[in-house]
C-alpha cells in the first residue's frame, strides 16, 4: 500500500461530488438541468483565494447592502464574483455532476426556465464551442426532447464540496490576510507553500463577526 504524507493527502481526497467538463472543441453532452423553474436558480457570491498553491472559492460574508467592512476580503481590495453550479443529469451515464459557470451563463438559465417547465423535463443538448485555453469559448444549448419527468425522478443533488466551496468567519479570513494561512488549514499550510492571493492587501483586523453566507436566488 503506498503511503502518503500529510501534507500531500488534498492530492489524493476524493468526494462523491463530480464536477462536469467539455474538454475539447465541439466535444457534446446530454443533459438534464435539474432545477423546476427559475426559482431553483442560486449564485453564490464569492472570492478567489489561493491557498497552498491551489485556488480556492471562500464564500463572501456581505448581504447585498452591508458595507465592505463587513467582509474581510471585500476590504482587502479582493473582487467578488458570483458562480452557480449548475446541477446537471448526465443522461449517458445516469451520474449527476455540478457544472461551474459564470454569472452571464445565468441569463441562458432563466431563458430556458422561460421555455420550460420544469426544466428538468427537457432533455439539453450542450456543445463546447472552443480549443482548450481559448478566451471566447463558449457553450451552444440545444434542447432536443421533452417529456412528463419531474425533480422526483432524478437522483439528488450534491453539496458543492467544503473542500471546494469555503465558508469562513470574518475573523477566520482577518487571520488568513494577516498570516497567509487559512485557519483549519494550518497543517497543510506549514509543510508547502503558504496562502497567498494576488493583489489582497492585508488590513486592520476588524472586531469578529458572525458567520454569514450570501446567496441570490433569480
Amino acid at each position: 500500500m503506498a503511503r502518503v504524507r500529510y501534507d500531500e493527502v488534498d492530492q489524493y481526497t476524493t468526494n462523491t461530488t463530480n464536477f462536469f467538463q467539455l474538454k475539447e472543441d465541439r466535444d457534446v453532452a446530454t443533459v438534464r438541468i435539474l432545477y423546476n423553474n427559475v426559482d431553483d436558480i442560486e449564485a453564490h457570491s464569492l472570492h478567489r483565494v489561493k491557498i497552498n498553491g491551489r485556488d480556492k472559492w471562500v464564500e463572501c460574508l456581505r448581504q447585498i447592502n452591508d458595507s465592505v467592512e463587513v467582509c474581510p476580503l471585500c476590504a482587502s481590495g479582493n473582487k467578488i464574483q458570483l458562480r452557480v453550479f449548475v446541477p446537471l443529469y448526465i443522461e449517458d451515464d445516469g451520474s449527476v455532476k455540478l457544472w461551474e459557470r459564470g454569472k452571464k451563463f445565468i441569463d441562458k438559465l432563466i431563458s430556458l426556465c422561460a421555455r420550460y417547465n420544469p426544466l428538468c423535463s427537457q432533455s439539453i443538448e450542450i456543445e463546447r464551442n472552443g480549443a482548450k485555453g481559448e478566451q471566447t469559448t463558449e457553450y451552444l444549448l440545444f434542447p432536443i426532447k421533452g417529456d412528463d419527468k419531474t425533480l422526483e425522478d432524478f437522483p439528488e443533488v450534491p453539496e458543492v464540496p467544503e473542500t471546494f466551496l469555503l465558508n469562513k468567519t470574518a475573523e477566520e479570513l482577518d487571520e488568513f490576510l494577516d498570516t497567509g494561512k487559512m485557519p483549519g488549514l494550518e497543517e497543510q499550510s506549514q509543510r508547502r507553500n503558504p496562502a497567498t492571493d494576488e493583489g489582497v492587501k492585508r488590513r486592520t483586523p476588524a472586531e469578529p463577526k458572525a458567520r454569514r453566507n450570501r446567496r441570490e436566488s433569480f
